[in-house]
């Protein structure tokens, strides 16, 4: 799909392959009671996406939204289904694979539904993600080897084969890799109080902290809870990460932009970058955090040939 698209007719042969270009769009929609949206008679059905992934796939139908006699693949793009009807993506004599990219599969009850093979989850990458209504397939649902997914909640992770309660309970939810990244904090004390102290960015990947509460810090030098609960740190933002012990974590949220409420008075005046800084290339003194004599603060970092480390956050001052 070289240029966006509109699909009115079905599919005929035994293999079919669709390859989502970066940027374009194929649609697809069946508003007739009993026909479905995409249908491969007497094959199988695999989608692609290209290098960035951007390359939409959206399909609706009164029916079954795919219908595919054998194997069903999903190796990229960004692909939405959706129907009011019993299913959304459906195989008659073959298994669902998913192996990238951003899926969603809405029904009255299954996104997926496989007659008589496996639905098999996998991702790629942080920037993956798979959300369904719900799963059925006879030989059972599983995730993909050595992969372990996870629905946002640190205690909720699957691999291997999942039960019927597992299954169950992915119903609706979003799907990730579960990357899981401690969190460095170090103990110090700032006004009588002992709590564990560190710094963090990613510029590309939204996290999910588990174990202590972010914070961005505003004009008044004070810190300010991130959002409702300081447990989402969206990409791009530098925070303060506060925690009553040393056992936190960073769980991978994905790459989608995030509407986090900063409280920061006059805005958050942490930075940060996915690369080291060169402190002689800045256009202020940078403080970063720093324990000195038990007390945990923000102070200068003067030495004009060191680097503040990929993934700190520090805030400059600017000479008047």
């Amino acid at each position: 799909v070289t240029d966006n698209y509109s699909w009115s007719s079905k599919f005929l042969d035994q293999a079919v392959h669709i390859i989502l270009c970066d940027g374009k769009t194929f649609s697809r929609s069946a508003s007739q009671q009993g026909h479905d949206a995409i249908e491969v008679k007497n094959g199988s059905l695999s989608i692609y996406g290209q290098s960035l992934g951007t390359g939409r796939l959206i399909a609706t139908s009164q029916s079954t939204v795919i219908y595919v006699k054998s194997d069903i693949n999903f190796n990229g793009g960004i692909v939405s289904f959706t129907t009011t009807n019993y299913s959304s993506v459906y195989t008659q004599n073959g298994d669902i694979t998913i192996r990238r990219g951003n899926i969603t599969a809405q029904a009255a009850y299954y996104g997926f539904r496989s007659n008589s093979g496996t639905i098999i989850l996998g991702c790629s990458s942080a920037a993956d993600h798979i959300t369904a209504k719900g799963y059925e397939a006879e030989k059972g649902v599983k995730v993909a080897d050595g992969q372990t997914l996870t629905d946002g909640i640190s205690s909720h992770t699957f691999t291997g084969t999942l039960s019927d309660e597992q299954i169950a309970a992915i119903a609706g939810k979003t799907l990730r890799l579960f990357i899981l990244e401690p969190a460095t904090l170090t103990q110090g004390t700032k006004d009588g109080v002992s709590a564990y102290w560190g710094t963090y960015y990613n510029g590309t990947t939204n996290q999910t902290l588990v174990g202590a509460t972010a914070y961005t810090l505003g004009s008044d030098y004070k810190l300010y809870r991130l959002g409702d609960d300081g447990r989402t740190i969206p990409k791009g933002v530098a925070v303060v990460i506060i925690g009553t012990s040393a056992d936190a974590s960073l769980i991978s949220a994905g790459t989608d932009d995030l509407s986090i409420t900063d409280h920061a008075n006059g805005g958050n005046q942490l930075q940060g970058s996915d690369s080291a800084v060169t402190v002689s290339g800045l256009s202020g003194t940078p403080y970063v955090l720093s324990l000195s004599a038990g007390e945990i603060g923000f102070r200068p970092f003067t030495d004009s040939g060191s680097s503040i480390p990929a993934g700190k956050a520090y805030y400059l001052v600017v000479a008047p």
